[in-house]
């Protein structure tokens, strides 16, 4: 095994929550706690931020520039996402790569050390998976590992819509004749479900509430210790509820564009805003809605 290489994919252009990627976290951007996290992964040789070359986009190219992390901004279709990371694996030649969600700033640098770890060990497999008991849901979320032989088959495999704009889409298409290697987890990341992506405002607040109530205590060079975060949520049902009626968009769907009509101004008060507020919030958790207000006044 040679180069191991992370793909972090992000746009700035979200239909739910624009320009999350670079959101505060306790004083640093989204992105930037997600790349600190990599780069505690002994074997991980490099992370590289994989973008659109959008004008959106501009300000998280020149946070990488400003920052120092690797950039590749692809100039084709923007919805194609299996085409950028490709792109972006063709210029740098890995032997594994993975793919990273960019807007899951909790994933844990331990579990892709030892999924690495795993594919070093078997060289021939197609796939490495977290096992469980049976029943259970690994909490982890954002992370794909794909030997450069399996990310070849999942490109020419990815010829739909929406197998191009998720990566993994078209996975079981070959599955049933891939190999699959298992690696075991610690029982706590079993031990409940819970949102750890970012991509509603409901999900941005629970984020910023772990990340400032962590580095509160902790050391701003530290990272957010995700056990700690699930025993938190065990004993918390506050902290749980600031997310938990947040839909995750399947890959099948898209984003039910909705404009919202309100009227504010020093004639009729904040009343009309304020009761357009829970609408809002319910259709962009609920419904996976991208919601736009226009406010009369």
């Amino acid at each position: 095994m040679t180069a191991v290489i992370a793909f972090v994919g992000a746009r700035l252009s979200s239909s739910r929550l624009p320009g999350k990627h670079l959101l505060d976290l306790a004083g640093k951007p989204l992105i930037e706690r997600l790349f600190e996290r990599l780069e505690r992964i002994p074997s991980l040789d490099r992370a590289v931020l994989a973008t659109t070359d959008e004008a959106v986009n501009q300000p998280l190219i020149d946070w990488a520039r400003a920052t120092g992390r690797a950039c590749f901004a692809w100039p084709g279709d923007v919805n194609d996402l299996v085409g950028r990371i490709d792109a972006a694996v063709k210029e740098t030649a890995p032997s594994v790569l993975f793919y990273i969600c960019g807007d899951c700033p909790l994933i844990e640098p331990t579990l892709i050390e030892r999924m690495i770890a795993a594919l070093k060990h078997h060289p021939s497999a197609d796939f490495v998976r977290v096992r469980g008991e049976k029943g259970k849901k690994v909490i982890h979320q954002g992370i794909d590992a794909y030997p450069i032989s399996t990310w070849r088959r999942l490109v020419s495999a990815s010829t739909l819509p929406h197998e191009r704009e998720h990566v993994g889409a078209a996975t079981a298409k070959f599955a049933d004749q891939a190999s699959f290697i298992y690696i075991e987890d610690e029982p706590i990341f079993f031990s409940m479900e819970h949102r750890l992506s970012v991509d509603t405002p409901s999900d941005y607040r629970f984020m910023s509430q772990v990340y400032r109530d962590w580095h509160a205590e902790h050391p701003d060079d530290s990272i957010v210790d995700l056990r700690h975060v699930i025993r938190r949520l065990q004993t918390e049902p506050q902290l749980r509820a600031v997310n938990a009626e947040v839909k995750q968009k399947g890959v099948l769907e898209q984003s039910l564009p909705v404009l919202l009509v309100t009227a504010a101004d020093d004639t009729v008060g904040l009343g009309h805003l304020r009761r357009m507020l829970p609408p809002a919030r319910a259709l962009q958790d609920g419904a996976a809605a991208g919601v736009q207000m226009l406010i009369q006044g």
